[in-house]
């Protein structure tokens, strides 16, 4: 039995080695203080320790208090495991990461957070599912933010939640047009917008930012196709799609439509 707790000045964070439970949740309700379990602790040392190119394989479902930063060249190998964040769940600050292993990223609501972050590193996506929850006001938080280092998905399942309000964003993929070296190269993968919500927009038309090699099969991925196509460009469909309104092109576009069929509720194609 824990009857008191005690800490001085300046600590922020504890580690329990404990991962019952009961320790830590004396501690989070004694002194506020953020507690990290033996897990977690483990986790980040073995990131710390690890020498470039090395494989770290998961063991157990892990919770994390904040993102995973990598800055050399990893990989970690999920092993189907579950990491869910109370923040960010991936950054990438120099190096590469490379995730596989079929596992499961939830990363956090309540709060501007993004499941996969190539803030100056890069990082290669070879499978698994991806999720963020919704900020602090209910709008839709990017999933994968690539600033400053590109992120290259081989496969894997993407998602965000909560409302989407074009002014304040939030989207799936999002390459930021501000930072030099942003880019998402997209080769395969399963992507599910929020209601209402994009894959991705590029509102700096032609940036490039985005690089989209899958052929669309949903009205969500030929937006996002026609979003990230540079002008000159030909996107062929690989199967019938139906559209909540007109296919509304802002660039010169070819659109190959493989013998599908497009099915619109409204207008057919739009050219502004």
């Amino acid at each position: 039995t824990l009857n008191s707790i005690e800490f001085g000045d300046g600590v922020t964070s504890v580690v329990v080695i404990d991962n019952g439970g009961t320790i830590a949740d004396a501690v989070k309700s004694t002194t506020g203080i953020t507690v990290m379990s033996g897990a977690e602790y483990e986790l980040r040392k073995l990131i710390k320790n690890a020498t470039e190119g090395s494989i770290i394989q998961l063991k157990e479902n892990i919770e994390i208090i904040n993102a995973l930063t990598i800055n050399k060249d990893l990989t970690i190998d999920m092993a189907g495991y579950t990491i869910t964040s109370a923040g960010d769940g991936f950054e990438a600050t120099a190096g590469t990461l490379t995730i596989t292993g079929n596992g499961t990223m939830n990363a956090a609501s309540d709060g501007q957070w993004v499941a996969i972050w190539a803030n100056g590193g890069n990082v290669v996506v070879e499978n698994g599912t991806f999720s963020v929850g919704d900020d602090a006001n209910g709008n839709t938080n990017d999933c994968v933010y690539a600033k400053g280092g590109t992120i290259t998905i081989n496969g894997g399942n993407f998602s965000n939640a909560g409302t989407y309000d074009a002014n304040k964003g939030g989207v799936v993929i999002n390459a930021n047009n501000d930072i030099a070296n942003s880019k998402v190269i997209i080769n395969a993968g399963t992507f599910n917008p929020a209601q209402g919500c994009v894959i991705y927009e590029d509102k700096d038309r032609n940036s490039g930012k985005v690089i989209w090699n899958i052929a669309p099969t949903t009205e969500a991925e030929l937006n996002a196709a026609i979003a990230a196509a540079q002008d000159g460009s030909t996107i062929t469909l690989g199967d019938n799609i139906s559209m909540s309104g007109s296919v509304v092109v802002n660039k010169n576009l070819t659109i190959d439509m493989a013998g599908y069929t497009i099915t619109s509720a409204g207008d057919g194609f739009e050219a502004t």
